[in-house]
């Protein structure tokens, strides 16, 4: 008995290893662009505050030495 159009049998091991990884690695890699991106909020971020905070301790000397006068 021939079978002209059956090819060979596929991997299934391998099919399903290569998903599991493909998704693992799919996961780290947003995993690492989201990392990224909050690091840099944060860093922008916590530049912003340490600004505020240097002005606002200008402003608090300042209105000492105006309410001393």
């Amino acid at each position: 008995m021939s079978y002209a159009g059956c090819t060979k049998p596929v991997n299934v091991l391998a099919i399903i290893i290569g998903v599991i990884v493909g998704i693992i690695l799919i996961g780290l890699l947003l995993l690492l662009i989201w990392k990224l991106l909050v690091t840099i909020h944060d860093r922008r971020e916590f530049a912003r505050f340490e600004k505020e905070r240097a002005n606002a301790r200008w402003d608090m000397v300042t209105s000492l030495v105006v309410s001393s006068e």
